[in-house]
């Protein structure tokens, strides 16, 4: 290793190293611009990244193998932290449950309260490089939050250093391990777990938290209900790291998100990467819900960022054609490149998911139409025909047209409804002896079903 002071790895380097990554990975035309994206103004850290880009297309023997396998090795497999027996005081640890990029998760006795919770601990490493007391003062907004589909907070502290926060045991499955263990979902089982996954976004976006890492793994099935961990808790780790002056965190699976669940502007670091960062991995969840597996894989970060910026997201009915219309069309939307063509909230989110049912099956969206005008012309051949039988001799025939439902939910569908209904009172309308009246009285009728005809008339 050299040990001039210009070629060791800078401090940040956790940070830098997902960047490095994805600028070898780039064709060398778009380097000057990416370096522009990802230090974001900072021209300290595009000469740092510049120049450990150079020093890895030198094949230095510290730099000689690919950025992803590199840096790994570099952060290895850190060792547990020192647990006193009893943390802060009151919680006693009594095994890890897992790991994350950010924290370990421990089960202990909550002793005061004489039950099981779990205890999450920053990874010393990076507790290090935050102001606690804003961490804290952010977890605290996020405990704020009470809703039956999101895991509260009871607590957090710091302890000598060690950060952490306390959430509930629940002793169900994460809907990883359910996806694990029996592969894609039924429709019947996905939508009420979408459906609860969808008010905690809406719930927490209602109050300003952003997940910013929704994913199958923090998911929880409790009981008959879905419930979403770690809301606000990146938020909190941004928010200390950026007091500190260190700036902001973009280490893959850190803080903000996993790979394959973030949206591009996430993965391009974008520092104007709002809620709707949420939605696109809502749409990421949903699609491995059905699918088994997320709509953009790699074998680094890279691959996966390049692919959401180049390649249209893979049509969910491609390869399900039991799923409702309305359900792949959502999806889509979701996981619009573009910000600005996904729902534009999580309460959005939530409408169009309740109304859809799991009982129409799906189609592409030009089959969908076919079957919707199909079925349209089919009533409008019937009201002509009862017409002319009905047709009486010193007069014309009185209808009234009432606006058409589309049951399976799909907005699309819904649209094609409503204009042929109104395509159709202007055709039969220049028929010399049929009637349309009331088109004004027949609107107040809209999305109504189950209508009797003649209590109508």
């Amino acid at each position: 290793m050299n040990d001039t002071p210009d070629r060791m790895l800078p401090n940040d380097w956790q940070d830098l190293s997902p960047m490095i990554d994805q600028l070898l990975g780039a064709p060398p035309e778009m380097r000057e611009s990416m370096l522009d994206a990802l230090a974001a103004g900072d021209r300290e850290r595009r000469a740092t990244l510049a120049r450990l880009v150079a020093d890895c297309e030198r094949a230095m023997p510290l730099l000689e193998r690919p950025a992803v396998e590199r840096f790994d090795e570099f952060l290895g497999e850190e060792p547990a932290p020192v647990l006193p027996e009893v943390l802060g005081g009151r919680y006693r640890i009594e095994r890890e449950l897992g790991r994350g990029g950010m924290a370990r998760v421990y089960l202990a006795e909550d002793l005061k309260h004489d039950r099981q919770v779990a205890v999450k601990v920053i990874r010393p490493e990076l507790a290090a490089s935050l102001g606690s007391e804003r961490f804290l003062r952010e977890i605290g907004i996020a405990a704020r939050l009470r809703h039956p589909n999101i895991m509260p907070l009871f607590d957090s502290g710091d302890v000598d250093g060690l950060l952490y926060f306390v959430m509930p045991f629940e002793a169900g499955q994460s809907l990883r391990a359910r996806l694990d263990r029996d592969g894609p979902l039924g429709v019947a089982e996905a939508l009420p777990i979408l459906r609860d996954v969808a008010r905690a976004i809406a719930h927490a976006h209602q109050h300003g938290i952003v997940h910013r890492d929704v994913k199958p793994d923090n998911v929880l099935l409790s009981g008959n209900a879905a419930v979403v961990t770690d809301f606000g808790i990146a938020k909190a780790v941004l928010a200390a790291r950026t007091e500190t002056g260190t700036g902001p965190i973009t280490q893959t699976g850190v803080v903000i998100g996993t790979p394959e669940y973030m949206s591009p502007e996430q993965g391009l670091g974008d520092p104007a990467a709002d809620h709707r960062s949420d939605i696109y991995s809502f749409g990421c969840l949903a699609f491995e819900l059905f699918t088994r597996r997320p709509p953009f894989t790699g074998t680094n970060s890279y691959q996966i960022v390049t692919a959401q910026m180049s390649t249209p997201a893979p049509a969910l009915d491609a390869s399900r054609t039991d799923i409702p219309a309305g359900i792949t069309a959502l999806i889509a939307a979701c996981l619009e490149r573009d910000p600005a063509h996904r729902p534009q909230s999580g309460a959005e989110l939530l409408a169009a998911l309740e109304n859809t049912t799991s009982a129409t099956p799906s189609r592409s969206r030009r089959h969908g139409k076919k079957t919707v005008v199909g079925a349209l012309v089919v009533t409008a051949l019937a009201v002509i025909l009862a017409a002319l039988f009905l047709r009486p001799a010193g007069g014309p025939v009185s209808v009234v047209v009432l606006p058409l439902l589309s049951r399976g939910g799909d907005s699309t569908q819904a649209l094609v409804a409503e204009g042929f209904g109104e395509d159709l009172a202007a055709a039969l309308g220049k028929v010399p002896w049929i009637r349309v009246v009331s088109r004004i009285g027949a609107s107040g009728y809209k999305g109504q079903g189950n209508i009797d005809p003649r209590a109508t008339g």
